[in-house]
């Protein structure tokens, strides 16, 4: 059994309420409207590894992550990427940065089947630590959604960057 991950498109309104609360409150905050931007919700389902052990002590296939499933929601602002997580047990966090402060890396480990699924890392968002950026991992199902995520996010930083 492995990570099981489902990547759709979605309109910002249907968001789940907790992570829609927690992205609009970090928004508001910035001045930023996700009214008309692109979004993507991804489900990522963590279950219980198998084997004796790891039954009788519950521990997932991804031992680091207490969630058994998340959620995580990519929206493309027009000058903004925003990424808000929602987990079972981890609760809300919201994350922004301008395009032209991001880069983004994507894992090859996937296209070579040493990772649990596609994905990418977004690398500039502001940090705690001053004069140190900090990256996040956006996880990505298989399908065509999923695709157009990365697609559009890659270009966008392209084009911020570029003109």
């Amino acid at each position: 059994m492995a990570l099981h991950r489902r990547t759709r498109a979605i309109v910002f309104s249907e968001a789940p309420t907790d992570l829609r609360s927690s992205v609009e409150t970090h928004v508001k905050a910035r001045q930023l409207d996700l009214e008309d931007a692109r979004c993507w919700l991804t489900r990522i389902d963590n279950p219980i590894a198998n084997g004796f052990v790891a039954k009788m002590f519950k521990r997932r296939i991804n031992p680091v992550d207490p969630d058994a499933w998340s959620l995580m929601m990519v929206a493309l602002h027009r000058t903004h990427v925003v990424v808000g997580t929602l987990g079972e047990r981890s609760g809300t966090a919201t994350f922004s940065a301008p395009h032209l402060s991001l880069s983004l890396q994507e894992d090859i480990g996937a296209k070579l089947g040493l990772s649990s699924g596609p994905g990418f890392s977004l690398h500039g968002f502001p940090s705690p630590v001053e004069g140190q950026g900090a990256s996040l991992f956006v996880a990505l199902g298989n399908e065509a959604a999923a695709e157009e995520c990365l697609t559009e996010v890659k270009a966008a930083l392209w084009r911020a960057k570029n003109g």
